[in-house]
């Protein structure tokens, strides 16, 4: 959770009340790697100040779902330990590794599919899943791959829609066309770059990219 004063966020002119955010990023190495790609995406909910107040409240959850090592082999076939990364934790690790992180976003989202994201992100931070560089088909395995485990937010499509062998910025392409043409994902009417300050994406070379 953090705590902004109402000077950051300035040029935010949305009414008073709780709004949510989603970002979704791809990064990988050029010439694309695959031990060196990954997708991970961060959910935002954003709480007004009561009148009288300036600060507003920010609460940030990211799935960023990596080996326990840090260390991807992809094509080992046993699963193994993962941990749930936070974003600047991924931003620092993708720069470690001279990854270029792409974003998509920030786009405006309703709440039931907040909940449903924040859903998804308790169970990496709880420890359900394993992590596996090439995990299997089937939605709902104890195993799973950092893109899929962003993608089974997805509950219409198969984990087959989103291959891993289009990994990177080309399946987080592809994951936020589906998102956006079923309307989940929406423009915001403000301008956002103040969140993306807030987050700390401004400290990263990070490339903003348009609607798919």
């Amino acid at each position: 959770m953090f705590v902004f004063s109402a000077v950051l966020l300035a040029a935010n002119s949305a009414q008073a009340g709780v709004r949510y955010y989603m970002l979704i990023f791809g990064a990988q190495t050029r010439p694309k790697i695959p031990r060196f790609t990954h997708t991970f995406c961060t959910i935002v909910q954003v709480t007004d100040p009561p009148p009288g107040c300036a600060d507003f409240r920010i609460e940030a959850h990211t799935i960023s779902w990596l080996p326990q090592t840090l260390k991807i082999h992809p094509y080992r076939l046993r699963a193994e330990p993962g941990r749930n990364l936070t974003l600047e934790e991924t931003l620092s690790w993708s720069a470690q590794h001279h990854m270029h992180v792409s974003e998509w976003g920030p786009y405006a989202i309703e709440e039931d599919f907040y909940w449903r994201v924040y859903r998804e992100y308790t169970r990496f931070e709880n420890g359900e899943f394993l992590y596996r560089a090439i995990d299997p088909p089937r939605r709902g395995d104890i195993a799973a791959d950092c893109i899929h485990a962003v993608t089974d937010i997805d509950q219409r499509d198969s984990r087959l829609t989103y291959l891993v062998l289009g990994s990177g910025d080309a399946v987080t392409r592809k994951f936020v066309r589906i998102l956006r043409q079923r309307g989940r994902l929406m423009v915001p009417p403000e301008d956002m770059s103040w969140l993306n300050t807030v987050l700390g994406l401004d400290r990263y070379p990070i490339c903003h990219r348009p609607l798919p």
